[in-house]
């Protein structure tokens, strides 16, 4: 017997064929129903695809009753599947009530249920009722086929019959599921204006500040962001959050079983088998790609079916992920709201299953993605499983801000795991970095008793003592015995660039051996960039900047900058050793340049950015009180001076914290009238090896207190490794030359500003020249007229001293008079110094004229003799 109900009835009662009464509410959005209305009056069509709970039912019936047109409304239930006559049976119900000499809707119904059941109407006929229908009306009507989807594909075949009959001007709008796409792909691609889906159904931030209000409630952006994130814009988890919201329920607690079973029961019954069983298991993780859908579900062909949910409007998102070896890698992203409902789904009905869908994505999760891994493995119950990731990617979860995450794992752990010397090491690791140095020490002391002779953990413990360690030539012995296991192939080769790094920053922090860091943290940059590790590449790329700026190779420094590289979130756990690192090394090669202005500037942000005393933000404090004692501004000084108790008072990492205070201090005191405190700050740090940068500092400062052989002996202390690095040689043979200078030595004077002039050069290194004692300049002119390879780069650095003298000698001179007159100093010619200065050789000559006038000289030896 035939299920379905008599012909008649169907044609009287079964079909809905009066629009709904129009709800206030956000699926109505005024520029929602002014895009159709504009649609319709350039096409015949138009088609709303979209999942359940996105609002083309209300929209519709919005649209109905605003429109002023006539509207033919049907709609279809699963009755009507692949079935062409009910079909039109429907379309011939819904066009008769807009019939201006239809009898009443009583007498209609009774007319029906008249009729004989076995009676039937040709297809062929009820076609072309309807276009008599549309005929006779007095105005072309709008036909609206609300939930669509149910009528199968043969729909499609019925709108484009009727679209290719009817003369009347009569449109469609079609709304349903996204699988009407398919059957109207050809229309649509031919009128692509003709198509709405979810992405523009979504809700904006916009949207929902407007729809809270309208149910009294406030919302601010940032948290109308939130929302926006949490849902995807997809309306009715957002009226869901607005229902929990307005019952009081916290802003992170959205997800309310209400909504849970709106997914249960309306969004997963309408996909096909297969489909809905790829999403209950697909959607275990959030973020995928076809490999892990393919674990996860176990079903072949997993690309396609994450295709087919991404075509329909399945609540995927598809992401092209970069390109690695020229191949663009492609991801796919569950919207938030959705996956969470499917996941509680499978945990309520089978939670067996949903424990196995979790192990599954912790293994396949675990080399690539540690963090996701381990918040899996939580939900299953298999220590083990946690061990074995904790142990395999506990360095890069370090280093990529999950320390956090990484201890809360390891207290997670069983009691019996919890002790496991490994566990114990990695936790002090991560206490540490949360600035707890005591805690960790004892839980290290702990680990150290219980793993002796176990050669996990000292493998284990040779990296985490990188993190562990303070004393300086402890520490230097610890990256010897990391760097032997690295180079014996004790890594794995997805964690290898991770110890890599951890090696090269730490011996980048011990100032120890700055070529082999810098050789180190380029290897982990290219490696990091090669396995597609974002965080790992920006970490090594901003310590390889500061490793060649710290090494004195500026002008390579200067072709790695980027901007991605000067700032850090504050919130990073990484952030307590290493935030600001790019942001301090911008401004270290500003400083070395005498460009005073750009590194004061990079030395405030960082310090604006947050950053305890033992931070790089400290070492950003010491410069600011060098510069401000160079500059000898007295609002600078006492600046600076209030940022001194921001610097450390004990060695940390191997960081001697108290050595740069002093030079701090001392510089700040050189320029206050404090000689005697300030040379007694000096004394003892000529104790102090392995700091050239305080070394250079405090020579240059104790000649200019009059302490000539003070001065020296902090130049004697330099290794010849440390005199290798440019602004380091630089600086210490400006200082000797000016000693000599100072006593009667000329020739070592000139030989030693010789010796500075190739590196400056070289590297841009100016700072050291611009000295305010007039004795540089002195000495620079002279070193000039004797004769030099670098004339040019002399002449340059005494116009600069020319422009930024304060004395009454050349004031009538204008600024570039004196520039000319600085390389007037210098054995170069005209048109040398025309090409220096992208200028004529008549303009030199017009300048020099100018300079003979005002100086009272009638030539060139003379004007330089003057001073």
């Amino acid at each position: 017997m035939d299920p379905r109900p008599p012909e008649s009835w169907l044609r009287s009662s079964w079909f809905l064929t009066t629009p709904p009464q129009p709800v206030p509410g956000i699926a109505a959005r005024p520029r929602l129903i002014s895009w159709l209305s504009q649609c319709l009056d350039s096409s015949e069509f138009a088609l709303i695809a979209a999942p359940s709970g996105y609002g083309k039912t209300v929209m519709l019936s919005a649209f109905a009753h605003e429109s002023v047109s006539p509207i033919a409304w049907l709609t279809l239930t699963r009755h009507e599947r692949d079935d062409e006559r009910l079909i039109l049976l429907g379309l011939v119900s819904a066009l008769e009530r807009l019939s201006p000499t239809r009898t009443s809707t009583a007498t209609q119904v009774a007319l029906r249920a008249s009729a004989p059941i076995h009676q039937t109407v040709a297809t062929r006929d009820l076609y072309g009722s309807i276009a008599g229908s549309l005929a006779a009306l007095p105005e072309p009507p709008v036909i609206v086929i609300d939930d669509a989807h149910h009528a199968g594909p043969i729909l499609g075949d019925v709108v484009e019959l009727l679209l290719g009959l009817i003369e009347s001007g009569a449109r469609f709008v079609l709304a349903g599921k996204p699988e009407l796409l398919p059957w109207f792909a050809k229309r649509v691609m031919a009128q692509p204006g003709s198509l709405i889906t979810s992405s523009e159904l979504s809700l904006s931030a916009a949207d929902m500040i407007e729809e809270a209000a309208r149910c009294g409630e406030v919302l601010d952006s940032a948290t109308a962001e939130a929302r926006r994130s949490a849902t995807d814009g997809w309306p009715i988890a957002f009226q869901m959050r607005q229902f929990s919201a307005l019952r009081g329920a916290p802003e992170a607690d959205w997800r309310d079983d209400l909504f849970v079973d709106f997914v249960d029961t309306k969004v997963l019954p309408a996909l096909q088998p297969r489909i809905r069983e790829f999403v209950l298991t697909a959607t275990t993780c959030n973020r995928l790609d076809r490999g892990l859908a393919g674990a996860l579900s176990g079903m072949d062909g997993a690309a396609a079916l994450l295709e087919e949910c991404v075509s329909s409007g399945l609540f995927l998102e598809r992401i092209t992920d970069g390109a690695v070896h020229g191949t663009e890698r492609t991801v796919y992203r569950w919207h938030d709201a959705f996956g969470d409902a499917c996941r509680r789904i499978v945990a309520r009905t089978s939670p067996d299953r949903a424990e196995i869908l979790n192990a599954t994505a912790a293994r396949e999760l675990s080399a690539r993605f540690p963090a996701e891994a381990l918040l899996h493995a939580a939900e299953v119950d298999d220590a083990e499983l946690t061990l074995a990731i904790i142990r395999s990617s506990w360095i890069r979860l370090m280093l990529e801000s999950g320390a956090r995450a990484l201890e809360q794992s390891c207290l997670s752990l069983p009691a019996k795991y919890r002790e496991n010397p490994e566990v114990l090491a990695i936790r002090a690791c991560c206490i540490n970095l949360g600035g707890d140095r005591s805690g960790a020490r004892m839980l290290a002391a702990r680990a150290v008793s219980l793993g002796e002779g176990d050669y996990d953990f000292a493998a284990t413990y040779a990296f985490a003592r990188l993190f562990l360690l303070d004393d300086h030539a402890s520490l230097v012995q610890a990256t010897v015995d990391a760097e032997r296991l690295l180079s014996e192939g004790e890594s794995e080769a997805t964690m290898h660039a991770y110890r890599v790094f951890l090696v090269g920053w730490t011996l980048l922090r011990l100032r120890h051996d700055p070529a082999r860091a810098t050789r180190l943290l380029r290897t982990a940059t290219n490696e990091s960039r090669l396995l597609r590790r974002p965080i790992l590449e920006k970490r090594a790329a901003s310590n390889l900047f500061f490793a060649l700026s710290l090494a004195g190779r500026l002008t390579d420094a200067d072709r790695l900058l980027a901007g991605t590289l000067a700032h850090d979130d504050p919130d990073d756990d990484w952030a307590h050793y290493d935030g600001g690192i790019g942001l301090f090394a911008v401004g270290f090669c500003a400083y070395w340049r005498g460009r005073y202005d750009e590194a004061v500037d990079a030395f405030r942000d960082l310090i604006a950015h947050g950053g305890h005393d033992v931070s790089y933000a400290a070492l950003g404090r010491v410069f600011l009180a060098v510069i401000a004692a160079a500059r000898k501004s007295p609002r600078d000084i006492l600046a600076a001076q209030a940022q001194l108790g921001g610097i450390g008072r004990s060695e940390t990492h191997g960081m001697p914290w108290p050595v740069y205070g002093a030079i701090a201090r001392a510089s700040l005191l050189a320029v206050q009238d404090e000689s005697a405190r300030a040379i007694d700050t000096l004394v003892p740090l000529l104790r102090e090896p392995n700091v050239p940068i305080v070394r250079i500092i405090a020579a240059e400062l104790a000649r200019t207190l009059g302490d000539a052989a003070l001065a020296m002996d902090f130049l004697a202390g330099l290794t010849p490794a440390e005199r290798s690095v440019s602004y380091i040689d630089v600086a210490a043979q400006i200082t000797a030359a000016l000693v000599a200078h100072q006593t009667g030595d000329a020739a070592r004077a000139h030989e030693r500003i010789e010796r500075a002039l190739g590196p400056a050069a070289e590297e841009e290194v100016l700072q050291p020249f611009f000295s305010a004692d007039p004795m540089l300049r002195e000495l620079l002119a002279a070193h000039a007229v004797s004769g030099s390879q670098h004339a040019e780069f002399i002449a340059a650095r005494l116009a600069d001293l020319e422009s930024g003298s304060g004395d009454a000698f050349g004031a009538a001179l204008s600024e570039r008079e004196r520039e000319v007159l600085a390389y007037l100093r210098t054995p170069m010619t005209a048109g040398e110094i025309a090409t220096a200065l992208f200028v004529s050789v008549n303009t030199v000559r017009s300048h020099q004229r100018a300079i003979y006038r005002k100086l009272g000289v009638t030539n060139r030896r003379d004007a330089v003799k003057l001073r």
